[in-house]
């Protein structure tokens, strides 16, 4: 939030009246999120670390049973603010995070990099709460998401290691120029970045490996993104 552009969390105002969100152009992802001032209809890009949440987990590898804990969303912070459940508590169950291998941080790796028996899914859960719900929420037009260091062990994509995309002008940053010059992440040679509907929600992927750009549907832990945007309607 800027206090001019956004005057709220975007999750919050795309659900106020017309004119809650300046009619600019503006990019946002998990790690930080760039402005436009200039008069054209709005467009949005959004996007997010593959495991948001692994850093933030690691306080939890005493947890090794899911009815040890329950995750509280009431709070005076902003964070806790996103989303709210009128007790306050909610379980791992509740929040469809247990006993699954498609609800788990790092993604992709089955049960490897487990530093604790429910150290995947927490982190699953908090990222998703923090970052890829809140995201998926607030900029429907285009997405994408940081695959690279998937192999770094327990942690693999964490939190801001998309800003690699941008230090000493990697491919995000073609995409951000072309974005600011020409309102278009397009104009450019790298891989077309697709407009995201619900019909097809295309999210560009960036990989480590002789292929550095590839397209995924934005499909993974569905129920779970789909009950904290439920929750989100419930603002504090």
């Amino acid at each position: 939030m800027d206090g001019d552009f956004l005057t709220d969390e975007p999750q919050n105002l795309v659900q106020q009246l017309e004119g809650s969100i300046a009619d600019v152009p503006f990019v946002t992802g998990g790690s930080s999120y760039f402005t436009a001032s200039l008069p054209v209809p709005m467009t949005h890009t959004a996007g997010s670390c593959d495991d948001e949440g692994t850093l933030f987990s690691v306080s939890t590898l005493n947890i090794t049973a899911p009815n040890q804990v329950q995750f509280n969303f009431v709070g005076p912070t902003r964070n806790s603010r996103n989303i709210y459940e009128p007790t306050g508590f909610l379980t791992p169950h509740q929040l469809r995070y247990e006993n699954s291998c498609n609800t788990i941080l790092p993604s992709d790796t089955g049960v490897l990099n487990a530093l604790a028996p429910q150290f995947k899914h927490i982190a699953a859960l908090r990222g998703d709460a923090s970052f890829q719900a809140p995201d998926g929420s607030s900029c429907r037009i285009v997405r994408e998401t940081n695959k690279r260091l998937k192999a770094l062990p327990f942690i693999g994509s964490y939190h801001v290691s998309d800003l690699s995309n941008v230090i000493e002008g990697q491919d995000m940053t073609s995409y951000l120029v072309c974005f600011v010059s020409n309102l278009d992440p397009n104009s450019g040679t790298d891989l077309y970045w697709p407009q995201y509907t619900t019909v097809e929600p295309n999210m560009l992927e960036f990989l480590d490996g002789s292929i550095p750009q590839a397209l995924m549907q934005d499909t993974y832990r569905v129920e779970a993104m789909a009950f904290f945007s439920n929750l989100m309607h419930l603002p504090l």
